[in-house]
């Protein structure tokens, strides 16, 4: 994998699918996501964090919530974690400050060759020299 593979974060899948998001932030999730469908990268926990967040926080119907993950499931490769990226993410939790979540999501994916990471949240994933995350709104 190249350095341009790229992995969507939470935050852009909820924009485009929650229908009280910005119109402006909506958009742009949702082109980013039209662009990167069928070659874009998500983990596990991704897709556990969109549902949760549609379902529980934005009150989207559970059925459509689902929907949309397995939607993602199929137009996206989904990275799995392993036991290896929970131990690396606490080192980066402990040693760099990185929010566990953050680093569990940034483990997994440089194990599989991904670096380059579009999230709306850059503060948590900048401590991780390694990866190139953007800010795409």
């Amino acid at each position: 994998m190249t350095e341009q593979a790229t992995l969507i974060d939470t935050n852009l899948i909820v924009y485009a699918h929650d229908q009280s998001a910005a119109p402006d932030k909506r958009k742009k999730a949702d082109a980013l996501i039209e662009s990167l469908w069928g070659n874009g990268f998500v983990t596990v926990q991704i897709l556990g964090e969109v549902y949760r967040v549609l379902a529980e926080k934005k009150k989207t119907d559970a059925r459509q919530a689902a929907d949309v993950v397995t939607d993602f499931s199929d137009g996206f490769t989904v990275l799995e974690t392993r036991k290896q990226d929970v131990r690396h993410a606490v080192r980066m939790a402990c040693e760099k400050g990185v929010p566990i979540f953050d680093a569990l999501i940034a483990s997994t994916a440089m194990r599989h060759g991904v670096y380059r990471i579009l999230t709306e949240d850059v503060n948590g994933f900048s401590k991780i020299k390694e990866l190139n995350v953007q800010n795409p709104l």
